[in-house]
């Protein structure tokens, strides 16, 4: 099958078209049309990719709008959160909360205390493990109430322990 020799209309050289039919409206050689038809491909993906990066950056812009407000919304919370409890109920909350834990370890060191004092009382035999338990009661209590022994033995610069017995209500 030969096809009709004409001129391309974009860069003038001799071409043989496909078939006799084709001579008829077959104008650009092969060439020519190839590169006219990857040329209307790349334009139309940079017009799609174009599309969607100013679809994403719309969408990037209404998230940075949307999460701009966060910030703000958190420290109104956490002021009216600050504005409900004044300085004075906080920090009895903090003192009150406090004042039950250090009660509570005062109870369970004085309830262990009693069980190694009874012990010494009976005469019964004092073990390593009883010497290490009181020796742990006594660390526990120097870590919790932040005191110090001097050379002596005596309890010195317990802030905390001193306030605890001054404030607790007495029975």
């Amino acid at each position: 099958m030969s096809g009709i020799v004409k001129d391309c209309k974009i860069c003038k050289e001799p071409f043989t078209t496909t078939s006799l039919r084709a001579g008829e409206w077959e104008m650009k050689c092969s060439k020519c049309d190839n590169e006219k038809k990857r040329t209307h491909i790349e334009r139309n993906i940079s017009i799609k990719f174009d599309t969607a990066m100013f679809s994403v950056e719309n969408r990037l812009e209404k998230l940075e709008q949307a999460t701009e407000v966060i910030p703000m919304l958190v420290a109104a919370e956490v002021s009216n959160a600050l504005n409900d409890l004044t300085g004075v109920e906080m920090f009895r909350s903090i003192q009150k909360e406090l004042s039950e834990s250090i009660q509570k370890e005062h109870e369970k060191r004085n309830r262990e205390l009693k069980i190694f004092k009874e012990k010494l009382q009976n005469n019964r035999l004092i073990t390593k493990s009883d010497m290490h338990q009181c020796n742990g009661i006594f660390d526990d209590m120097k870590r919790k109430y932040r005191f110090d022994i001097d050379w002596k033995g005596d309890i010195v610069d317990c802030v905390k322990y001193i306030s605890f017995m001054l404030n607790r209500e007495r029975f």
